[in-house]
């Protein structure tokens, strides 16, 4: 399979050296291109330009190092590397651009958004600094949906997987919200999460379809996601024939 990940968080320019961000960093991305990657899956990875990565890692230097496992890491990098291809960005604007590119030029058999995109921009950015001690009211704007576009506007038929993430929601609530978005975006499935329960490092997710939910707990959310995906592709090439 060809399959695009994306990851990371996206930005929103103030003026010319501040942004509005949001706390992704790419960990579940870039846990889900290593899977796909091992099983020797052609992944192109739309990530921005300071998330994490399958081929990055963060060394600590006051502890110590275990030289043996930072070679089997590159190891295995060079094992893999033919299979990956990434792509960076960093505004929301840029990863608007390069999403709906590699859609309608690579047509990929699989879009897994996993990117936080931003839900809304700054409507009167500076285009220079803003002075410190100068009073700053920012106006804000709504974005578009990146999905809702890719079904109905670019013409998407392949597997498409969204992320649903609610904050303080009873299970019901979550599920009632992802199976909405499935169904107007035209999703697969969609693996919804809770961010209190991240912060809790309980990372469980729930998948849900149009018809079917089901909880999955952290350790196994990978392997859940990527059995899904192979499901809803097999599905869809016998579908084609």
């Amino acid at each position: 399979m060809n399959i695009l990940i994306t990851s990371g968080g996206t930005k929103i320019p103030i003026d010319s050296v501040r942004s509005i961000t949001n706390m992704s960093k790419g960990t579940f991305g870039a846990k889900l291109a290593k899977e796909f990657l091992n099983k020797k899956q052609f992944v192109t990875f739309l990530t921005h330009k300071s998330a994490r990565t399958p081929f990055k890692i963060e060394i600590d230097l006051e502890q110590p190092i275990d030289y043996n496992e930072l070679i089997n890491k590159q190891l295995w990098a060079k094992t893999v590397s033919s299979y990956y291809e990434e792509i960076q960005y960093d505004t929301f604007w840029e990863y608007a651009s390069l999403l709906e590119e590699s859609i309608k030029e690579d047509n990929p058999d699989v879009v897994l958004l996993a990117c936080a995109a931003s839900d809304y921009e700054v409507s009167n950015p500076v285009n220079g600094k803003v002075r410190t001690s100068a009073q700053m009211n920012i106006e804000l704007q709504p974005l578009p949906k990146l999905i809702s576009k890719i079904r109905n506007e670019w013409n998407y038929g392949g597997v498409l997987v969204g992320f649903k993430l609610l904050v303080g929601s009873a299970q019901e609530e979550l599920i009632e919200s992802a199976r909405k978005f499935v169904v107007e975006n035209g999703c697969d499935f969609v693996i919804a999460n809770d961010l209190n329960d991240i912060k809790a490092g309980n990372h469980k997710i729930i998948i849900v379809s149009k018809d079917t939910e089901y909880n999955v707990g952290k350790f196994k959310a990978i392997e859940n996601i990527i059995n899904e995906i192979e499901i809803a592709h097999n599905t869809r090439i016998r579908t084609n024939r």
